[in-house]
This record gives structure tokens, C-alpha cells and sequence, in this order.
């Protein structure tokens, strides 16, 4: 895999989260630039809250399958990070 965006916070990851989707065959780079605009600026706020303690954005490097696959991987300091990530607090 080859990591087209990243961030990286503080800590030491215990747990990991990887999650793998197909992005349009005719146009895998669009995949990146919309998980940018919409998803990026949420992985930043968990990131710099020490929610998590990185994440990233992946393509195949070595094309053994679909070109198109692209992954989302998420490291946690500890399973209460990754309970948070999946339950945002709400506010009242």
C-alpha cells in the first residue's frame, strides 16, 4: 500500500481500523480529493484530541487487484479512542 494523505498525532497505537472501499474504476483519484474535503478535517479534530493517533489514506502500490482500491486506516491509543470515534459526543 502507498499512503497518499496522512496525519500523524502523539502516542503509542493499540488498535487499528482499516477500511477498504472500491473508488469509481474511471476515476480512482477522485476518491482521495473528496475524502479530503469531506471526511479530513473530522480524522484532524479526533487526531489532535487524542482520539486517535493516526490515520491515513491508501492505494495498492503493487497492482495485484483492482486498481481502484482504495483503504482508510485508523490507529487508536486504546479501545475508549475508538469507542469514541464511532459515538461523537452530542451536545444538548
Amino acid at each position: 500500500m502507498q499512503t497518499s494523505l496522512y496525519h500523524a498525532g502523539s502516542g503509542t497505537p493499540a488498535y487499528l481500523r482499516v477500511v477498504c472501499s472500491m473508488a469509481k474504476a474511471d476515476k480512482p483519484e477522485g476518491y482521495t480529493a473528496t475524502m479530503k474535503k469531506l471526511l479530513v478535517p473530522t480524522f484532524e479534530e479526533q487526531v489532535k484530541k487524542g482520539v486517535a493517533t493516526y490515520y491515513g489514506i491508501d492505494q495498492q502500490y503493487v497492482n495485484t487487484s483492482a486498481q481502484s482500491l482504495r483503504c482508510v486506516v485508523i490507529e487508536y491509543p486504546n479501545a475508549e479512542g475508538m469507542d469514541k470515534w464511532q459515538r461523537p459526543s452530542t451536545r444538548r
